[in-house]
């Protein structure tokens, strides 16, 4: 019994998990749209500084866009830095 709950409570969490990175990556965000929820995350933040972040992670050769994907996906782009 204690197993069957155990081996549950992991496939809810591996299909929220991947459910979440799946929207995540189907969603093309804006600056514009991304701006309220940086703002909430980091409310010490200019808007010139939330924009250089959205910048190196979505921009042009960005963390998000580099090898295809973050950087973790791919070992080798820590060493591309």
């Amino acid at each position: 019994m204690k197993n069957k709950f155990l081996a549950g409570i992991g496939v809810a969490v591996l299909m929220l998990g991947l459910g979440t990175a799946v929207y995540a990556d189907a969603n093309n965000w804006s600056f514009r749209d991304m701006l309220p929820f940086m703002k909430q995350m980091h409310p010490e933040a200019s808007e010139q500084q939330l924009y250089n972040m959205y910048e190196s992670c979505h921009g042009k050769d960005g963390a998000m866009t580099r090898n295809g994907g973050p950087m973790m996906w791919n070992t080798n782009s820590l060493q591309d830095s």
